[in-house]
């Protein structure tokens, strides 16, 4: 198993030894955006209950980009089918089975990404979702991606699931925000049907798992570090709780198989400023950090954090991997994967 597969295995073994997933056995499981990472952790703790704990599931894992090297090794022993393919393509789409438990990770992440392409992201997060949950076995599970990016616009955080953002559509980040909010939509029409629909709004999330190239602020600021100094973009002012993604995934698995509820944010206890992280990653390297005079990214929030009190009144669960040591293990991955691949 190479360096990269051994990380998210370690990380799957924390999450099946967290949260019981036995319920999933002899169920057929849908997960689409199978690359991401947020796919890459579904795909290795499902690894990890099967092979390991024996919990016999059949799994179709999609993706849109052809595989990496890691996720290429992670399938290839024929735990699951792996499947290239677009789901805004309707016939691609139309053509998938009824599945018991459908994870729609699918979309993009990066916000230079879903701004780059906002008609593929409206149609992930509505049109794609609503096909996706017509093809879910009755008495199924099925688990929405949404965004903390739905509280932009509001202030005085910590934000609640009660509470909704205050941008129009004329935001620069407006597809991505409102097709986020018309897939929660989505999922509370069908919960009004009796369908298991889960949405959850998931803030920072940072980990191995990412690719070279990816604009998320975690992987910036260590590819920056790696390569001699980090120069951040505008001053760093602005605050991110920060949650680690085998923590995330505990959450996750949780909200799926056993949450009461049909809408939970997701988000870490963490919270520090753009600054004070890209600091942290630069004592790790051993490198230096330079403030920007310019203004903060074009609508990016100032300040994401995320009230988890729902969350933690019904499982009792508090994540247990701290910055630093989260930060290491996400520099180790990108040092032994993504400069290598």
């Amino acid at each position: 198993m190479s360096n990269c597969n051994q990380i998210l295995a370690n990380d799957a073994k924390l999450v099946c030894q967290a949260v019981d997933l036995t319920s999933l056995k002899n169920t057929k499981i849908l997960l689409t955006g199978a690359s991401g990472l947020l796919g890459l952790h579904f795909l290795a703790s499902l690894r990890y209950a099967k092979q390991v704990q024996r919990i016999e599931i059949q799994l179709i894992a999609l993706a849109f980009s052809p595989p990496d090297a890691f996720l290429q090794e992670l399938t290839r022993d024929g735990f699951c089918q792996l499947i290239q393919g677009d789901l805004t393509d309707s016939r691609f789409l139309e053509s998938l089975e009824e599945f018991d438990v459908i994870i729609h990770a699918a979309g993009y992440g990066q916000p230079g990404r879903f701004t780059a392409d906002p008609v593929r992201t409206l149609g992930l997060n509505t049109s794609v979702t609503l096909t996706l949950a017509k093809k879910l076995k009755k008495g199924g599970r099925f688990l929405f991606m949404s965004s903390a990016e739905v509280y932009t616009g509001l202030s005085n955080p910590p934000f609640s699931e009660e509470q909704i953002g205050t941008t129009n559509t004329e935001h620069p980040r407006s597809c991505y925000i409102e097709s986020k909010r018309a897939g929660e939509a989505i999922g509370f029409a069908f919960r009004k049907m009796g369908v298991d629909f889960k949405a959850v709004r998931i803030s920072l999330t940072y980990g191995p798992g990412t690719r070279n190239g990816d604009t998320r602020v975690v992987g910036m600021l260590i590819d920056k570090g790696l390569k001699g100094e980090i120069q951040l973009m505008d001053s760093g002012s602005a605050r991110r709780a920060m949650l680690y993604v085998s923590d995330a995934m505990v959450m996750l698995w949780n909200i799926l198989l056993n949450g009461k509820q049909g809408l939970y944010n997701v988000g870490g206890k963490t919270e520090v400023s753009i600054f004070e992280l890209a600091e942290r990653i630069g004592k790790q390297l051993s490198v230096g950090v330079k403030k920007s005079h310019e203004d903060s990214l074009e609508g990016a929030p100032e300040q994401v954090h995320l009230d988890m009190r729902r969350f933690e009144n019904e499982f009792k669960y508090r994540e247990c991997v701290d910055l630093d040591r989260g930060l290491a293990q996400t520099i180790q991955w990108q040092l032994e994967g993504i400069n290598k691949l």
